[in-house]
């Protein structure tokens, strides 16, 4: 059986700078008391939206540009251990037999998903930066117990610097944390009884994107897991991030991540903001965090935000030639129209484009009592 890495991708959210109408009508919401595997976190603002609008996004991308998929059709939920996975058939081949793992962490200024057949993998990310209202050595004795005496001994290693250290530290973070995720038991594991062993690899505490460590060794309960591989590297000089994976083919690892960009994100998308919102509203009602009733506000007014950025943005003009109408009904003051066979055209040089089948929806403009009164 194969097995191999299939996709390091990186995103950059700070280079992402969508309109407000879109980024605040989610922004309060879109990850609001989300569970980490390690960590509680509870985001709130705009930047935390993108980034989790972002990793919805990579997870549709990534089954779409490598196996085919339909956007629309993609479908993910959560493991018991808030794991993401993908559910229901999407293959082209109904004869399909691989196992896709894939994992997606995000932190600071960037987004990044792991891929892998026929393998666990996890992956982790954290910006090294100094804690928030407390000194370094309060952060580290808050944590302290989460490590071995070992790791504890590297990460206060005397001869680095206090930022030298923070780095150390954060780096093994990573490497517990991908591996939680990897396996996916979240807190029933004990994090003092998982130790890394670092090799005589040229340390990287100072966020060299240049090198890439992989000879890192795991220990459970003192026991060598040969089976289990890391990769540790810098996205830029405060960003580390580590990738943990078992049973995977020597020497075609080590590479890096591959940085992807927004174009390549809509060129696969069918309206990819709206589809990534209305995954993300499913998963807060199934957890329960929000009702079924606040989930239809925010797509109301997501539909109020887009609707006012086309009139107001968009200066394309389309027009299309039906074919012939199949189906029309009326309610409600709420026109529906099935057209076949329409052929669109837009206001520029480009060919006209022919589609099966067209819905088009109509309702009254105007407010109630606006209507002209007649005589």
């Amino acid at each position: 059986m194969s097995t191999k890495i299939t996709t390091r991708w990186a995103f950059n959210v700070n280079e992402w700078n969508p309109s407000d109408e879109v980024i605040i009508s989610i922004g309060p919401l879109i990850l609001r008391n989300i569970d980490s595997t390690i960590n509680h976190f509870v985001f709130y603002s705009i930047e935390d939206a993108k980034l989790a609008l972002i990793g919805r996004c990579l997870m549709r991308l990534l089954f779409c540009k490598l196996y085919k998929s339909n956007w629309k059709s993609i479908k993910f939920s959560r493991t018991t251990e808030n794991k993401p996975i993908l559910v229901g058939e999407f293959f082209v081949k109904p004869d399909f037999d691989l196992v896709i793992n894939f994992n997606i962490s995000h932190h600071g200024d960037w987004v990044v998903l792991v891929a892998g057949e026929n393998s666990l993998i996890g992956v982790d990310l954290m910006k090294v930066e100094l804690p928030f209202n407390q000194t370094i050595d309060e952060f580290f004795e808050t944590l302290k117990e989460q490590f071995s005496d070992y790791e504890w001994n590297a990460i206060k290693n005397p001869n680095h610097t206090r930022f030298q250290q923070l780095h150390q530290f954060y780096q093994y973070w990573c490497l517990k944390e991908s591996y939680v995720k990897a396996v996916g038991l979240g807190l029933t594991l004990d994090l003092k009884s998982i130790e890394f062993r670092l090799s005589n690899e040229t340390p990287n505490l100072t966020g060299n994107t240049q090198l890439t460590k992989s000879k890192t060794k795991l220990f459970i309960e003192n026991k060598f897991q040969p089976e289990w591989k890391f990769e540790e590297s810098y996205l830029d000089e405060l960003h580390c991030v580590c990738i943990s994976y078992n049973v995977m083919e020597e020497g075609k690892n080590n590479i890096k991540f591959e940085k992807i960009h927004i174009e390549e994100i809509i060129k696969f998308a069918e309206k990819f903001i709206g589809i990534a919102l209305t995954d993300s509203l499913d998963e807060l009602i199934q957890m329960e965090k929000i009702t079924p009733q606040l989930a239809m506000k925010v797509l109301v007014q997501f539909d109020k935000s887009i609707t006012e950025a086309l009139d107001n943005k968009v200066r394309s003009k389309a027009t299309f030639k039906a074919g012939h109408l199949h189906t029309y009904r009326f309610c409600d003051e709420v026109w529906t129209f099935i057209i076949k066979n329409p052929n669109f055209k837009l206001d520029s040089s480009e060919p006209s484009v022919l589609v099966d089948k067209i819905k088009i929806v109509a309702c009254n403009s105007k407010k109630p009592g606006e209507a002209e009164n007649k005589s």
